[in-house]
């Protein structure tokens, strides 16, 4: 609940509400294309924005932060050009 991802060497990093949903998406998702459309249903529900630009700022804020995590961490999330975006990490979710 407090939206807190932690990196290999145990730095932290807080993540936004859209942030940490869109990373569980991609997680629960690893290796699928995500179109933007996918991805504004996992995040917003019916009640998307207007615009593909928003799910795009998402993702660039979620690059960032996984980039302050380590190198590595930044080419998790791979843009395939006008199709959306693809999540090349092979994932285990303990539960």
């Amino acid at each position: 609940h407090q939206n807190l991802m932690i990196g290999p060497e145990g730095k932290t990093v807080h993540l936004t509400t859209a942030e940490s949903l869109l990373l569980a998406h991609f997680v629960n998702n690893a290796w699928e294309l995500q179109t933007r459309g996918a991805l504004a249903e996992a995040l917003y529900g019916r009640h998307r924005p207007a615009t593909d630009r928003a799910i795009d700022v998402v993702v660039n804020r979620l690059r960032t932060k996984l980039r302050s995590l380590g190198d590595a961490m930044e080419h998790l999330i791979k843009t395939e050009f006008r199709r959306g975006y693809r999540f090349v990490c092979d994932t285990s979710i303990e539960r």
